[in-house]
């Protein structure tokens, strides 16, 4: 996670910077516990914390689904995957912004430029430019 997201729900776990959460498969629900008669959803999930003596300890963790909160996609060696830049745009566009490690140049590539970098982060474009504004009676 990338930002501590504290839950008041007694049933229903928060979220802290650091956090290694690894989603299941497996959604529930609990009862709300502000609003009787309505129940919140949570996606089980597991947490990695390392301890102190090096080991790493799972835990389970019931995140609400309507939790607002960064995560960093994290990727283990068999996950990673090679592509081209025309390659990751190709099938739809990944969601922005996105770490991508320079793994070698592209020799179809004719600036080095990329060449020098280990890793960049690609952002989002508008592709139509707008302004949303609005006026404000002032009567003083």
């Amino acid at each position: 996670a990338m930002k501590t997201v504290p839950v008041s729900h007694p049933d229903l776990d928060s979220v802290f910077v650091g956090d290694v959460i690894t989603p299941t498969d497996k959604k529930g629900r609990v009862a709300c516990n502000t609003q009787p008669g309505k129940q919140v959803e949570y996606l089980l999930c597991t947490r990695e914390q390392e301890k102190e003596n090096g080991q790493v300890q799972v835990d389970p963790v019931r995140v609400p689904l309507s939790m607002v909160c960064p995560f960093e996609e994290v990727l283990d060696k068999s996950q990673r995957r090679e592509f081209t830049m025309r390659q990751l745009f190709r099938n739809g566009r990944p969601e922005l912004p996105i770490q991508v490690a320079l793994v070698r140049g592209d020799p179809n590539f004719p600036d080095k430029t990329l060449a020098y970098m280990s890793t960049m982060t690609i952002e989002g474009m508008y592709d139509e430019i707008y302004v949303v504004a609005s006026e404000y009676d002032n009567e003083s």
